[in-house]
């Protein structure tokens, strides 16, 4: 009879242990991020370009930043810029300082405005999450 009493409190434990799991898991599952860009852009020089990047899964607001990165054929990728997600705090890097504009429009739009384009701006560029104070791009 001791036995059985030490199986049955033996086994709420557990039930509390599977309890607790769930309730300190659950709020912990994310849905899906993910970034959209759409397709490629045909621009001459001295033209203006402006890219977006649609997010989906979190939203934008003083928790990330987005960042814009260049890959240009042949070479590394390179930070071009980045803003809060409420639209504060523009950064950009010196190659583009001045001709540029970072910006987001929403909960769920941010852009990179090129203006004056020059030949070494041909590439491939990428927007990605990061969180403030960090360039640990997760997205």
């Amino acid at each position: 009879q001791t036995y059985s009493v030490h199986l049955l409190m033996f086994f709420l434990k557990m039930q509390l242990v599977v309890i607790s799991l769930i309730i300190f898991v659950l709020p912990c599952v994310r849905t899906d991020i993910v970034l959209t860009q759409p397709g490629s852009e045909i621009r001459k020089p001295g033209d203006t370009v402006k890219l977006s990047c649609q997010v989906s899964g979190f939203t934008l607001s003083y928790t990330w930043y987005i960042s814009w990165i260049q890959q240009t054929p042949g070479k590394g990728l390179e930070w071009l810029a980045y803003i809060r997600g409420d639209n504060q705090y523009p950064s950009y890097a010196q190659s583009i300082q001045g001709r540029s504009l970072v910006s987001t429009d929403s909960s769920s739009n941010a852009y990179l405005e090129l203006k004056t384009l020059k030949p070494e701006d041909t590439a491939v560029y990428y927007c990605a999450r990061h969180p403030g104070g960090s360039y640990n791009f997760d997205y």
